[in-house]
Parts: structure tokens; C-alpha cells; sequence
């Protein structure tokens, strides 16, 4: 059977929200938990969308990236997650990412999320469709949560992990930091209410 996140276009599995209204959602708006999409490249503009608000919120290298989209405090298998997408991508865990990694970390993502490939060109057409809209979405990643728990989760985990250096002279390692990173977005979830944008 066609996987979920392909049957409803939306190949990096964004949860639904009903909160928020991406352009080109099918009807119905849902599949399962994800939201539902029109086409691929539609799915992949609405993910361009969360990962560009990601890099902006210091959530900007591959371990941190996958910590917060696929958290392990919610049952995902990200330190897998995290390895193959660095195998496959070819993009380091700890080198900051840019929107010009796009391309590349979402057809690993999606080898991930899915189990198969789905056409660079697709991708790049999603991504291309963003456009320079600087409009965020306040999903964090596959699980729920507002963009400002996102930042604040991100930042805590990054003052956390900056302490420990130079407090401690202890380095955290790739599969804590995913731990921390994850809790510290769910603890900050609870300081803020959803937000509603239409993206």
C-alpha cells in the first residue's frame, strides 16, 4: 500500500492542524493525522515554509533540525532518523544548514518519512513555489506546538548545551542533544497558546 505521507501528498508528514490554512489543502483538508494536499509540490512549499522558520529560530543544523521534526519524546526514531539523512544527503549533523540544503535534506527526509524516493524536480518546484514568503507555520514539526515554543525550545537547549561546554567542559553528544532539544520544545509548548496563520 502507498504510504500515508505519499496518499495525501504531503511527503514530510505534517500533522494536520486545523488552525492553520496552507494554500492548495484537498478536500478534505486531512488524511489520517496529516494534512492533506493537492499535489506533491504543495506539500513540499508548506514544508519550506516550517523549515525556513526553523532557521531563523537557530533550529539550523541537522541534529537539531530532526530533534525538533521528529522528536524522540513523541516515539520517532530519531538518532535513526538524524544517521540516515546524514548518509543520504551528504549534509554533516553539526554544519549549519541553509535554504540551499533544501533540495537534498528533503529527499532524504522523504526516504525516511516514506520508505521511497520522490523526484528532485518535485521538490525543487515545492520549494520554488515558497517563493520568498516569509510567513511561518506554527506546526513544530510532525508533532503540535506553536513557532515560539519552537524557539524557545531550540534556544534553551542550545543555552543548556553552551553551559555544559564552558561551565563543565562537557560536550553533549549528538543522540542527548536530541533528547534535550525535544523536551525543552514540548516544556516551552505550555508557555504559549497556538497561533493562527494562514500560510
Amino acid at each position: 500500500m502507498t504510504p500515508l505521507p505519499l496518499r495525501s501528498n504531503n511527503p514530510l508528514s505534517l500533522v494536520y492542524n486545523p488552525a492553520i490554512k496552507y494554500q492548495g489543502l484537498a478536500n478534505p483538508p486531512f488524511l489520517g493525522n496529516l494534512f492533506n494536499f493537492q499535489t506533491q509540490q504543495l506539500g513540499y512549499r508548506a514544508a519550506t515554509l516550517n523549515a525556513r522558520s526553523y532557521l531563523k529560530r537557530g533550529i539550523d543544523t541537522l541534529v537539531k533540525f530532526i530533534a525538533v521534526w521528529s522528536p524522540a519524546v513523541a516515539g520517532n526514531p530519531t538518532s535513526a532518523y538524524i544517521k540516515n539523512v546524514e548518509a543520504w544527503s551528504g549534509i554533516l549533523r553539526t554544519r549549519k544548514l541553509t535554504e540551499a540544503d533544501f533540495p537534498k535534506l528533503f529527499w532524504a527526509m522523504t526516504q525516511q518519512e516514506c520508505g521511497e524516493e520522490v523526484s528532485i524536480d518535485i521538490i525543487n518546484e515545492g520549494i520554488a513555489m515558497a517563493g520568498n514568503d516569509s510567513k511561518f507555520s506554527n506546526v513544530v514539526g510532525k508533532t503540535v506546538g506553536s513557532a515560539p515554543s519552537v524557539a524557545l525550545g531550540g534556544y534553551i537547549a542550545t543555552l543548556i548545551q553552551n553551559s555544559l561546554h564552558d561551565f563543565a567542559h562537557f560536550d553533549v553528544n549528538a543522540s542527548s542533544m536530541v533528547a534535550i532539544t525535544g523536551i525543552c520544545v514540548i516544556v516551552a509548548n505550555h508557555f504559549f497558546s497556538d497561533l493562527s496563520k494562514t500560510n
